[in-house]
C-alpha cells in the first residue's frame, strides 16, 4: 500500500503578523525594564564615585588637619573676595579636584601638573598668550570617578567635572550686594553676591560652607553636624566646548574643565569652575534657562551662572549629595527649599530636621 506524504501547511500572512506583533509587544514590555536596570546601575556607580571623593576628602583632612581649599586666590590682601579682584590669569591656584588626586590613587596624574603654578580659569581658543604651565592640562581626561555615567557627555567629553564642592548657601536675607570693587561685605554670615557690570547671571561667592575660596575648614568647625552639611554633590551644568563655541553672536570660543581654576576679575566678571551652593532648588536654577532646556543642549551652562547656584544631575527626580561625614544621600528635587538651603552652611546653628 502506497502512503501519500501529507503536505506541510505553511504559515499564513496573518499568522506571521500575529507572531511579529507578539514579539514587538514583548520588546516594548522588556525595553523599559532594561533601561531602568541600566540607569539603576549608573546611579549606583555615581553614588560610589561620590563615596570615593568623600573618603579622599577625609584622607586629605587626616594629612593636613583640614579639608582642601575649594579654590585658591593667591592675592590674599584682596580678600574678602566679593568682587574677586585680581589678575584673571595668574592669581588662581590648583582647584580642589586636582589637590585631591593623590588621595584617589591618582598620584601619577597629579605629578604631571605644577601645583604651585598658575591654574587658568578656562581654555580659551582666542588667546595665544597663555603660558603652557598647567594650561594644556585643562584638556586632560578627568579621572573616571569625576564623571557621573548618567551624564551623556561622560564618555565623549572627558574633560568635564560632574561633582562640585559646596561653598555654602542659605536664605535670601543673607545676600549682600556690593556697590563697588572694595570687596567689603556688611553681613559676616552672608555671601558675596556679584552683580557687577558684565555679570548679570547671579554668580554667588559664598564663604559659609566647607569648600570656598582659600578655605581651610576642619571638622571641628562644622558645628551644624557633619551628617547635615554637604561637602560635594552632583552637577550637570558643564562648560561644553562645542556649545560655547557655537553660541550665536557671542564670539565665545572657550570652555572650562575639571582642572580649571577660579577666575578672579577686577572688572566684575569672576566665576568658580568647581564650586556651587545650596541656594536655588535642586535641578532648578533661576537664571538663563531651565533644567529641561539645558538637557536639550547636553547640560551646558551658559555665562557661568547656573552651576554656581545649585546642585543638579541627569538622574530623574533629584541628585546625589556627599555629606561631611562621608555619607551619600539622594535628595529629591521637590524637597523643601528652606531645608535644602540649610545644608550648605557649616555653622549657622539652625535645625534642619528630617530630610
Amino acid at each position: 500500500m502506497v502512503r501519500h506524504a501529507r503536505a506541510r501547511r505553511a504559515f499564513t500572512l496573518i499568522e506571521l503578523l500575529v507572531v511579529i506583533a507578539i514579539i514587538a509587544i514583548l520588546i516594548a514590555l522588556l525595553l523599559p525594564a532594561v533601561q531602568q536596570a541600566r540607569e539603576a546601575a549608573k546611579r549606583t556607580q555615581c553614588k560610589n564615585n561620590l563615596k570615593q571623593i568623600c573618603l579622599a576628602m577625609h584622607n586629605y583632612h587626616d594629612t593636613f588637619g583640614s579639608f582642601p581649599p575649594g579654590a585658591i586666590l593667591r592675592d590674599r590682601h584682596l580678600y574678602p573676595y566679593c568682587s574677586m579682584q585680581g589678575s584673571p590669569d595668574n592669581d588662581s591656584g590648583a582647584p580642589w579636584p586636582v589637590l585631591l588626586l593623590p588621595y584617589l590613587e591618582q598620584t601619577a596624574l597629579y605629578q604631571t601638573f605644577s601645583p604651585e603654578g598658575s591654574w587658568f580659569p578656562r581654555w580659551d581658543f582666542r588667546n595665544g598668550i597663555y603660558v603652557p604651565q598647567n594650561y594644556t592640562a585643562q584638556e586632560v581626561d578627568s579621572p573616571p570617578m569625576y564623571r557621573c555615567p548618567s551624564n551623556p557627555n561622560a564618555s565623549k567629553e572627558r574633560y568635564i567635572l560632574t561633582y562640585y564642592g559646596c561653598q555654602g548657601g542659605g536664605d535670601t536675607h543673607l545676600l549682600v550686594t556690593y556697590q563697588d570693587n572694595s570687596g567689603i561685605k556688611a553681613n559676616p554670615l552672608g555671601p558675596c553676591y556679584s552683580t557687577a557690570p558684565g555679570n548679570p547671571t547671579g554668580r554667588m561667592f559664598w564663604d559659609n560652607g566647607i569648600l570656598y575660596t582659600n578655605s581651610n575648614t576642619s571638622v571641628s568647625e562644622i558645628r551644624d553636624g557633619t551628617s547635615n552639611t554637604i561637602i560635594v554633590g552632583e552637577q550637570m551644568y558643564v562648560g561644553l566646548k562645542k556649545v560655547y563655541t557655537d553660541f550665536a553672536g557671542s564670539g565665545n570660543s572657550f570652555h572650562w574643565t575639571w582642572t580649571s581654576g577660579s577666575r578672579a576679575h577686577p572688572g566684575g566678571n569672576p566665576h568658580h569652575s568647581s564650586l556651587t551652593a545650596t541656594y536655588d532648588g535642586i535641578n532648578n536654577p533661576s537664571v538663563t534657562y531651565t533644567h529641561a532646556q539645558a538637557k536639550e543642549i547636553g547640560g551646558a551652562a551658559r555665562a557661568h551662572g547656573q552651576q554656581m547656584l545649585t546642585f543638579s544631575s541627569w538622574h530623574t527626580g533629584g541628585a546625589h549629595m556627599g555629606f561631611a561625614d562621608g555619607s551619600i544621600t539622594f535628595l529629591s528635587q521637590n524637597m523643601d527649599l528652606a531645608a535644602y538651603r540649610l545644608m550648605g552652611p557649616r555653622a549657622d546653628n539652625r535645625v534642619i530636621g528630617a530630610f
